[in-house]
């Protein structure tokens, strides 16, 4: 093969790959793309209510090589509302407003062209919250105290949902729940309209409630005992326990929830009358929060040493 061959089969080469190129990276190539719409300097005094559109679809146009250095997160239109009036607004879009486009790209068309606006008065306001309980709470309680944190909750939102502001609730409770849980997260209620202006939207409710006391009085086998093992007769044999604290706790007590013993150790063997004894209360399981009383003190005992 001669060196001109060679040559030309070379620059042949080179202009197939620029062809190539110019196919590839060249080009009227279109890319259609959704761009998010933004609204900025809405007046204080107003609000938007209504917005047709949240982003609009935008077809470019540009080389494969522009089109690939898009970023659709940069992509977006800023529109100020600044100088518009309380009402329905159509807003026409163009080109110049779209922003984040890499060099040689250009917008073809914008669709929807027209972005319709509804601007209202707005009001911002305090709203004080109630509990919603349902249902009754079980025997023996009563509600002591109710606190919902935060109390009272933010509506910034159109002037004429001001009517609609006293419907707003906390979402019913179950009274008899709260026995278990008297704490807990509950959600904001409102109509569909108000719903959207509320902040925040869910709370804390805090409820105390308060357990009715009652007295029980139980027969207790007495358990005599003496430090040196001697053998004890007493009478009585057996103690009545009174017993006071929360209905729920006092009314799950039978006999076997108690052991009474009486230490007699004082005492030597013999016979004595009405003689008083150190008693010790106990049992299986917690006797925490009830008061404990128990009659007689005092006893006759006959103590045969062992």
């Amino acid at each position: 093969m001669s060196r001109q061959n060679i040559i030309n089969g070379v620059v042949a080469f080179v202009l197939a790959v620029l062809a190539w190129a110019s196919i590839r990276l060249g080009g009227d190539n279109q890319v259609s793309l959704p761009v998010k719409v933004a609204l900025s300097g809405v007046p204080s005094r107003l609000i938007v209510t209504e917005k047709m559109k949240d982003s609009v679809t935008v077809m470019l146009r540009g080389t494969r090589a522009g089109l690939s250095r898009i970023r659709e997160e940069d992509l977006g239109i800023e529109l100020d509302v600044s100088d518009r009036m309380e009402g329905t607004a159509n807003i026409d879009l163009d080109v110049s407003q779209i922003k984040g486009l890499p060099p040689g790209v250009t917008v073809a068309s914008i669709s929807p062209s027209i972005l319709t606006i509804k601007l209202e008065t707005q009001i911002e306001t305090e709203i004080t919250l109630k509990e919603n309980l349902v249902g009754d709470l079980p025997e023996g309680y009563s509600v002591k105290h109710v606190e919902i944190a935060p109390a009272r909750i933010r509506f910034r939102g159109p002037a004429r949902l001001t009517k609609r502001l006293a419907d707003v609730l906390v979402e019913p409770v179950e009274a008899r729940t709260l026995v278990k849980t008297p704490e807990r997260e509950v959600s904001v209620i409102a109509s569909p309209e108000v719903f959207p202006y509320l902040s925040p939207r869910k709370v804390t409710l805090r409820v105390e409630l308060t357990e009715e006391t009652i007295r029980r009085t139980l027969t207790v086998p007495l358990t005599a005992r003496h430090r040196d093992g001697h053998r004890i007769q007493t009478v009585p044999d057996s103690v009545t326990l009174t017993v006071n604290g929360p209905a729920s706790s006092v009314k799950a007590l039978s006999r076997p929830s108690f052991e009474v013993e009486g230490d007699f150790s004082p005492f030597p063997p013999g016979r004595y009358r009405r003689i008083t004894p150190k008693v010790k209360i106990g049992g299986p399981g917690t006797h925490e929060g009830l008061e404990i009383g128990y009659e007689p003190k005092q006893f006759d005992a006959v103590v045969t040493a062992k």
